[in-house]
């Protein structure tokens, strides 16, 4: 198989929605990582206030930023931050109105009306007691997952990906799996859509990228750790249309940033054989668990590089993940490997009649084959390669099925997954109407799969990731926004074998090709109803990369009553695959060869 190269374009404009917009009176959109805020400021008697300026200051940064109330007393905050704001209000003639603790949560869209009382401006009204703010502006549907509630949620593996399932209309596939453990994590159905399709944004850019080789679906090839992750929200109908490049599902998640305090954090997450229950096969087989430890540890730290200003939140989480594993699986037994299929039964209880394919009548092309005496093939007609190949298997050590003996080979591994993964942002203000983030991520990851027999596995993953987004106020009544996001997957995986064809009696000019790499690497051996004993791509080194470049720029426009959004989104996504299969050859062992008949 030749490296491919597949280059995706997309681009998603509003442009068209301006004129719809400018017919509804109360129409809003925002950044899905941000929250929109809006309302009226009116004095006692419901009159509006024009000239009124609305400064919304971040508790925990002490950013603020300011906007003046219209001609009809109405102000808009259209790309505020998810966190807890406190409001205040100044205009010639009244009372300076001071309301806190406005909590704003990501792709929130609230409307909040204040209300002045006649006095001098120097006097202060202060208003602490709050309720929770309601989406009253746009009719998308979802459900918000907190930071702490991810913490406090015990996680197997900390994978926070199955808590989509708290959302309304999401189900998990048939016969699919762990969420988590199918495409990075978008393996789910949402809102009647096709599986695997959603669409993932950490702090408004893109995280998923299509399926290598597929297109049609979504992969999610890096997640933050849990302590990273301030909040996330899945949308799953009535989003807005720049969002509509999936198959019906937004997740969004918003990453933690730093604060005028420094905050920090620390952690241990484990499984150890004592803590566990032994595996159901396992147990029936007499088999204990088997030594295995599991290790999360990491920790988390940010704060401010300068007060008001610049902040900064790092992150690390180091992986010691030798997880326990239970393969049940069919080997021949004793007599088998000598030839003797005396004692080889179908599941109907009959005996499963050994055919001599040299001993045959045929009639045009259809032949027919005589039995071995005693269901025995004698010594005589065995292969050397073959009786070398047949005792690599090991011995059965359960009784297997009645009857049949089938799924009698039961034993437990351990599967090592050690890697690390790391994040850092910083946040930058340059001033109250313009502000900056930049983000780098990086994950390594090695996995080995032993209970390949004489071929374990071994995958290396590497992932590098980063974003940068500026938000400029140019005016009271209209903001820019560009964000650039890279990522960057790279995948190895291989074979570590521990038997020499040559010492089975293989030719050496079975494997002399161009493409192979590693020594002592067998042949694909598959037997039909039992264990193959190498089964996956052998025996070259496969590759695979992704690079995924997304730039997106949305204009933010204030006209009197109305919020008008343009913008566009333009995707470059590359992928190469190198996957050789059988490149040492195959062999595939079935019924058919001491069938009855050959048809």
């Amino acid at each position: 198989m030749r490296p491919f190269q597949v280059k995706a374009f997309a681009i998603s404009a509003v442009l068209a929605l301006a004129a719809v917009l400018c017919l509804v009176p109360r129409a809003g959109a925002q950044g899905i990582d941000t929250a929109l805020l809006r309302g009226t400021v009116a004095d006692s008697s419901g009159a509006v206030i024009p000239g009124a300026t609305v400064t919304m200051t971040n508790v925990a940064t002490g950013v603020s930023e300011k906007r003046p109330t219209s001609d009809a007393g109405r102000y808009l905050f259209a790309d505020l931050k998810a966190a807890t704001y406190t409001a205040r209000v100044e205009a010639a003639g009244f009372k300076t109105l001071i309301r806190e603790n406005i909590v704003l949560r990501v792709g929130q869209e609230t409307d909040l009306d204040l209300q002045l009382e006649v006095g001098e401006i120097s006097q202060q009204v202060e208003v602490t007691a709050e309720s929770p703010q309601l989406n009253t502006v746009s009719g998308a549907l979802g459900t918000e997952v907190s930071g702490q509630y991810m913490i406090n949620m015990p996680l197997e593996g900390r994978d926070y990906s199955g808590l989509v399932f708290l959302a309304p209309g999401t189900t998990e596939v048939a016969n699919g799996g762990p969420v988590g453990s199918i495409l990075g994590g978008t393996g789910f159905a949402s809102n009647g859509q096709r599986y695997a399709t959603a669409e993932f944004r950490l702090d408004g850019g893109l995280e998923t990228n299509p399926e290598g080789g597929e297109g049609g679906t979504t992969n999610l090839q890096y997640k933050p750790i849990v302590e990273a992750i301030q909040e996330f929200k899945l949308q799953n109908n009535s989003f807005s249309a720049e969002y509509g490049s999936n198959g019906g599902t937004i997740v969004s998640m918003v990453m933690k940033s730093g604060t005028n305090q420094f905050h920090g954090s620390a952690y241990e997450f484990f499984r150890r054989p004592e803590l566990d229950a032994n595996n159901f096969f396992s147990n029936a087989a007499g088999q204990p668990i088997g030594p295995y430890a599991i290790d999360q540890t990491g920790g988390t730290i940010g704060g401010p590089i300068r007060k008001n200003k610049t902040f900064f939140f790092f992150d690390y989480e180091h992986d010691r993940d030798t997880a326990p594993g239970t393969t049940v699986s069919s080997v021949p037994t004793a007599l088998q490997k000598q030839g003797n299929f005396s004692q080889t039964y179908n599941q109907d209880g009959s005996l499963n009649v050994i055919y001599n394919p040299f001993n045959q009548s045929c009639q045009g092309e259809v032949c027919t084959r005589v039995p071995f005496p005693g269901n025995i093939v004698p010594a005589s007609m065995f292969n050397s390669i073959g009786q070398n190949i047949m005792n690599l298997y090991p011995a059965g050590n359960t009784a297997g099925q009645p009857l049949t003996g089938l799924e009698n080979f039961t034993a437990s591994y351990v599967y090592p997954n050690p890697g690390y993964q790391l994040d850092i942002k910083i946040d930058h203000n340059f001033s109250d109407n313009n502000r900056v983030f930049a983000r780098y991520s990086r994950n390594i990851t090695t996995s080995y799969t032993p209970d390949d027999f004489y071929a374990p596995q071994v995958s290396y993953y590497r992932t590098n990731e980063g974003a940068v987004a500026d938000t400029w106020t140019i005016n009271p009544s209209m903001q820019w926004t560009n964000r650039l996001n890279f990522h960057r997957f790279y995948n190895v995986f291989g074979v570590t074998p521990t038997v020499s064809p040559e010492s089975l009696g293989f030719s050496k000019a079975l494997y002399d090709n161009p493409w192979y790499e590693t020594p002592n690497t067998l042949p694909d051996i598959a037997v039909i109803g039992y264990q193959g004993l190498v089964t996956d791509a052998c025996c070259t080194t496969s590759l695979e990369t992704d690079t995924q470049w997304t730039f997106d720029s949305v204009v933010d426009k204030v006209v009197g009553a109305h919020e008008l959004r343009f913008g566009g989104e333009r995707r470059i996504f590359l992928n190469n695959s190198f996957q050789p299969s059988d490149t040492n050859g195959g062999f595939e062992f079935n019924p058919a060869q001491t069938m009855q008949s050959n048809v």
